[in-house]
């Protein structure tokens, strides 16, 4: 039998809207899970989808989860993650496509409702791969690759990806997709992806900081949905440099204050009676050295070029002619269709950068053998 994702919710309109046809919902509803229109459904689906007549059990299993309502872009997102699909008609459509990846990529899309990550044109064979993704390392820039080596249906599609973990625990997914990435730490990453190869990317840390702070600091409140304003956000927009960085918010720490060491741990401030990096500082500092030396492949941004060539030879990826640049502020910033206003960066000043090296102690060891492991390999 089919197995539906949870209805996504719909937009619903506003009390000044058009109001509806007048014709009885009931009636319409139960017109299109009539046998007639359901059986034709059906047939209509494995032609289209999977180019053949249903099998009497396939259709009889379809044919109930529509008489029942399901959604037909649940339904299509469902056959289109088959075997059969993935492993037979997606490899025709591939070789059919020819020069027109891009067409296909968006007829997926459109059709699925999926989220817009992967190639459609793609299905990955190699390891489970887990990406620390760490904000303002060039994460984006390695996802570029990374993502279109992966079918959709073979990505996580967790939606709270992008949120801190010291404010966000993802649930498991039903099934373990073979690419795991998003803002998470590592001992959630090990939970959620078991056994794979899992790497991250580092940047010198007091720069990670600054880049942070004016990514925040640009972006205009009135455009950014309400759950994306957290207490980092809020405080880069509302506070001057130096008092940002002098936050005491313990969600506010938990972004800038050893960030490394935090995500490597999963040690934070946020909803503990007493900071547990505070507390054991050069403790944390060794679980966090033992997590690093654990990870598959470490990379630093100011070496990113040779970093990403090194990661696609150890995955089996075709060799990366020019590295991307995703998510650059200053582009942003130039183009008025993003939220990103320019904003003048402040100077580091003696005192910015003194809180700077306070907030980096332990970040900057973590990245100096980084990056002289990058540096020899």
């Amino acid at each position: 039998m089919l197995r539906l994702s949870p209805s996504r919710s719909r937009e619903r309109p506003s009390a000044d809207s058009e109001p509806p046809p007048t014709e009885s919902p009931d009636a319409v509803t139960a017109l299109l899970r009539s046998p007639p229109v359901v059986q034709r459904l059906v047939q209509e689906l494995y032609a289209g989808l999977l180019e053949r007549r249903p099998d009497p059990s396939g259709a009889e299993s379809l044919q109930g989860v529509l008489a029942r309502g399901a959604r037909l872009a649940d339904v299509l997102h469902d056959m289109t993650g088959s075997p059969e699909f993935l492993h037979r008609i997606l490899p025709q459509a591939s070789r059919a496509a020819g020069d027109g990846p891009e067409a296909l990529r968006h007829l997926y899309h459109d059709a699925t409702d999926a989220a817009p990550y992967g190639n459609p044109l793609r299905i990955w064979s190699g390891p489970p791969v887990a990406f620390l993704h760490l904000e303002k390392t060039a994460g984006n820039s390695v996802l570029d690759v990374l993502l279109d080596r992966f079918h959709p249906l073979q990505i996580n599609r967790d939606p709270g990806r992008t949120r801190p973990p010291h404010l966000y625990l993802p649930c498991p997914e039903d099934a373990a997709p073979a690419l795991i990435w998003g803002h998470y730490d590592l001992p959630t990453l090990r939970r959620l992806g078991g056994d794979r190869f899992i790497f991250t990317f580092l940047r010198e840390p007091a720069e990670r900081i600054l880049s942070l702070y004016h990514f925040w600091r640009s972006q205009d409140p009135a455009e950014m949905p309400p759950d994306e304003r957290h207490a980092g956000v809020r405080a880069a927009q509302a506070l001057g440099l130096a008092d940002f960085l002098r936050s005491r918010d313990p969600e506010v720490r938990d972004h800038i204050d050893n960030l490394y060491a935090r995500r490597l741990t999963g040690c934070y401030a946020t909803g503990a009676a007493r900071d547990p990096l505070m507390a054991d500082p050069e403790g944390v500092l060794a679980d966090a050295r033992a997590a690093l030396a654990g990870l598959d492949f470490v990379g630093v941004t100011e070496a990113f070029d040779a970093g990403l060539a090194a990661l696609a030879a150890r995955l089996g990826l075709p060799p990366v002619r020019e590295a991307p640049r995703v998510n650059v502020l200053a582009d942003m910033q130039a183009d008025p269709g993003t939220p990103f206003r320019p904003l003048a960066q402040e100077p580091v000043t003696p005192v910015i950068r003194a809180a700077l090296d306070q907030l980096t102690r332990l970040d900057a060891r973590l990245y100096a053998i980084a990056r002289a492991a990058a540096l020899q390999s």
